[in-house]
């Protein structure tokens, strides 16, 4: 028969907790540097669609 343990149990349940934190906090990590990489992009495309545009009104004569 077997016998329950309240250290081990609580030792795994800490563990469990400290793993679900580490991940939540990796998971934030990724999604702040995603949305950073995701702003950076879209600066520069709007950069580039600026100098698109403004290649074309100094090159056509308007």
């Amino acid at each position: 028969m077997e016998t329950f343990d309240p250290d081990l149990y609580t030792s795994l349940y800490a563990t469990q907790q400290a793993m679900v934190c580490c991940a939540q906090s990796c998971q934030g990590h990724l999604h702040s540097k995603v949305s950073k990489v995701t702003e950076m992009s879209l600066a520069q495309a709007d950069l580039r669609e600026q100098k698109r545009a403004l290649s074309y009104i100094t090159n056509e004569n308007l």
